[in-house]
Parts: C-alpha cells; sequence; structure tokens
C-alpha cells in the first residue's frame, strides 16, 4: 500500500530526478548527449521580456564537444494566454574548415514563436516555431516549421513534472517530418528569482537517408530579473 509519505511532493520530485538520471545513465549503448546551459530574462514592463541564453551541448558519453550556441531574443505576453518571441542565434558546431568527415558548419538561425497556453491543474502549452537557419560556410540554408504540445502537472509550488512532444517539418520544396522529440522532465524553483529544469528527451529522425536516433540528459538554469 502506498503510504501518505509516498505522495508527498518531495518524495514525488526526488522520485521523478532519480528516473531522469537513471535513464541517461544506463543508456551506454546508445549516443548519449548532454545539454546544459542557463536563461537570463530580463522584464522591461510588464508584458515585455529580454532572454539570453548561453548552452554548452556535449556527445559520445560526455567525453567529446558537439557544440556551443548563445540566443538573444525578445517577448511580448499578449495576455494570460499568448505570449509571440521572436530570436537570433549563433551556433558553433564541432568541426574543421579542411575536414570532410566533420566539417564546421557554424550557423546562425532566426525565428518566430507563438505561445497558447490553457489550463491550471494541467497546464498545456502549444507553441509553433518558425525557424530559419543558414551555414556560415556552405551557404546552406534550412526552413522549418516546428510543433509542440507541453503538458505539465502543478504538483507543488516547487515543482512541476512535464512531458512534451515536438515535430520537425521541413520546407525548402521538402515539404515533410523531419524529426520528432520526446521529452519528460521537472521544472525547480530555486528561489524567488532562479529555477532548474532536468530533462531526458529522445529525439528521433525521419526522411533523411541514414535516421539517427539520439537520447539526450539536460540541466538548465533561468534567473529571472524583475
Amino acid at each position: 500500500m502506498i503510504t501518505r509519505d509516498y505522495l508527498k511532493p518531495n518524495t514525488i520530485v526526488k522520485i521523478v530526478l532519480f528516473f531522469l538520471v537513471s535513464v541517461y545513465f544506463s543508456n551506454k549503448s546508445f549516443p548519449q548527449e548532454l545539454w546544459t546551459g542557463g536563461t537570463i530574462e530580463i522584464n522591461i514592463k510588464k508584458k515585455f521580456s529580454l532572454e539570453l541564453e548561453p548552452q554548452l551541448r556535449l556527445a559520445d558519453g560526455l567525453t567529446s564537444y558537439n557544440g556551443y550556441y548563445c540566443e538573444a531574443g525578445f517577448g511580448f505576453e499578449i495576455n494570460k494566454h499568448l505570449k509571440v518571441k521572436g530570436s537570433y542565434r549563433y551556433t558553433d558546431k564541432a568541426g574543421h574548415h579542411d575536414s570532410e568527415i566533420r566539417p564546421s558548419n557554424n550557423r546562425e538561425r532566426f525565428s518566430g514563436d507563438l505561445y497558447i497556453k490553457i489550463g491550471k491543474k494541467f497546464p498545456v502549452k502549444y507553441r509553433i516555431k518558425y525557424q530559419y537557419t543558414k551555414e556560415r560556410n556552405t551557404h546552406i540554408e534550412y526552413n522549418y516549421i516546428r510543433n509542440k504540445i507541453t503538458v505539465n502537472y502543478q504538483l507543488h509550488d516547487l515543482a512541476k513534472p512535464f512531458t512534451s512532444g515536438e515535430f520537425f517539418y521541413r520546407l525548402d520544396k521538402k515539404n515533410e517530418l523531419r524529426a520528432f522529440r520526446f521529452t519528460i522532465g521537472l521544472d525547480s524553483k530555486i528561489s524567488k528569482e532562479i529555477s532548474a529544469k532536468n530533462f531526458f528527451k529522445v529525439e528521433k529522425e525521419m526522411n533523411v537517408k541514414y535516421p539517427q536516433k539520439y537520447y539526450i540528459y539536460g540541466i538548465m538554469f533561468t534567473y529571472k530579473f524583475n
């Protein structure tokens, strides 16, 4: 029988964290990635905000550098259910200019997002993103539409488990799905200004010559200036 102690928020949070870490380190036979970084969010006025997000990504079981990016964005909250955001991202990818196996493909990305949020106990957030990416050296361009649905559970004021699914739809006269991401995780509030997000993500490619599957563990921090 499940006792009340096992239903306490702190106990559930520990179980979720243990599950996320265990899943990550138990899958050593698969390509492993770690995403870690943070977001600095500055509220300019009641409805306007600036965001700066640096992130480091490691691969091959955390033994090799996979990339680094820095993103700057501007958001506007239309009301409690709607928000729009525009962003610019520069990405440094692992590789070398003279390597045919792992060529350097640093890139720039511009994107626009629309967020729709409904619900209280089980908040549901839908996000549609358009993104344009251009590789600096090859000048190859990519255009994607990304649709993402996230469901949260308001477990406690300090902890919110969540799950999400996201589809990547390639434009550029391809007009087909290219990837799907499934994520489970936990949002935790450390203080009034600081929060953390732990997650485990599975990404599966599709409609490409050699489709890959990636298993990703991530930990992100957010600092809000009001």
